[in-house]
């Protein structure tokens, strides 16, 4: 029996507008506060309000601005957790780290915190040996510092634990919420918007997603100018921020595209904004799961993915994998047979059987915490 608030340290680098930071934001929303509490930590300077730092503290959670790695160094980030860990006393730590989680939970385990999650959000399709290697060393190091063990997908498990521990269910899978009902497709709704932002006679392509490395957006500019070749009634919404957005618009500058794509920012309109889209393209290096494609889905929406991230974020048929070896055109000609349009639905039930409904998802969650705490 649990006769206190379970107080849970979630340990992300941000509170930005990013697909873990708004699943947690969801996963707290949706859980008993009463017994649960969340707070969380974020890398960004002090004092920097981010996308959910308002809405966090309306919930009364705590926000820790903590340096990352890369600003102080392994030793000196180490410390500042045992700093927290010795100051406030937690009974869960949630990393969301992945590899970098070791750090966190050996802090955690020398203060005595008694339940230490590590969480994997990441799958690489493809290693080289040193790769290989390092993530050998690391899985090692999370088994000694985590007591329990969470993924958001089968292969996200795998990669970050191994494929033993999966098999043995020594790793929970709890899927990435979504608040479904936001997502229902509505046609009316849909020309509305369209005619808001003068976009009812464009084919629109879309991307949701945080602006670095792994999202893959530069390909995503080159195959849009494949699209644009052949109809030059295209337009590219792109929603989000991140460290590449400056380079990206040089690029989309360079390539004559200024007129065609729209840098959007950060955004709280996403289910309208995929409402007025026609096609999905999300090109990704890699994923732990892709939960920009799952909303995508909600929305009744055709999405063209990359094929290195799990095929667990199929839950429709309404997904199209393709090759990142193939070559821009090609994305564009498999896009471009969606041009002339075709028939959106509700897909809300399907998701929701799936597990990726955002009150079953948090629902897992606190029960796990349950278990933990109980064990």
């Amino acid at each position: 029996m649990i006769n206190k608030c379970i107080k849970v340290l979630q340990v992300s680098p941000s509170i930005s507008a990013g697909g873990i930071p708004t699943l947690l934001v969801n996963w707290y929303k949706n859980v008993d506060m009463n017994n649960i509490h969340f707070d969380f930590t974020t890398f960004e300077k002090e004092r920097t309000e981010e996308f959910y730092t308002r809405e966090l503290k309306s919930l009364n959670s705590n926000i820790l601005n903590v340096k990352s790695i890369g600003q102080i160094g392994k030793i000196k980030f180490v410390l500042q957790f045992i700093k927290i860990f010795r100051q406030k006393k937690y009974d869960i730590v949630h990393a969301h780290l992945n590899e970098g989680s070791i750090y966190v939970l050996f802090a955690a385990m020398i203060c005595g915190v008694k339940v230490r999650i590590s969480h994997s959000h990441v799958f690489i399709k493809k290693l080289d040996n040193f790769q290989k290697v390092r993530r050998l060393v690391f899985l090692i190091l999370l088994n000694m510092f985590s007591t329990n063990q969470l993924a958001c997908s089968s292969e996200a498990a795998k990669y970050l634990f191994g494929s033993r521990a999966y098999k043995k269910k020594q790793v929970q899978v709890i899927e990435n919420g979504i608040v479904t009902e936001r997502f229902i497709f509505n046609d009316s709704k849909r020309k509305e918007l369209r005619k808001q932002m003068n976009l009812e006679t464009k084919f629109v392509l879309g991307n949701v997603g945080r602006m670095s490395y792994e999202k893959n957006h530069s390909f995503l500019i080159d195959v849009f100018r494949e699209v644009q070749k052949q109809n030059d009634n295209a337009v590219l919404l792109l929603i989000g921020d991140g460290e590449l957005r400056t380079n990206l618009e040089e690029k989309v500058n360079i390539l004559g595209l200024t007129e065609s794509v729209i840098f959007l920012g950060n955004r709280r309109d996403i289910s309208e904004l995929l409402e007025i889209m026609d096609v999905f393209v999300f090109p990704s290096l890699f994923e732990g799961l892709g939960i920009s494609v799952i909303e995508s889905q909600a929305s009744g929406l055709v999405t063209i993915a990359s094929d290195v991230i799990p095929h667990e974020v199929k839950v429709t048929d309404k997904v199209n994998f393709i090759s990142l070896e193939k070559p821009p055109v090609f994305w564009a000609q498999e896009i471009l047979k969606y041009s002339k349009g075709y028939i959106r639905r509700s897909t809300i039930k399907e998701l929701t059987k799936s597990g990726f409904e955002i009150r079953n998802s948090s629902k897992k969650l606190e029960d796990f915490y349950y278990n933990c705490i109980n064990k």
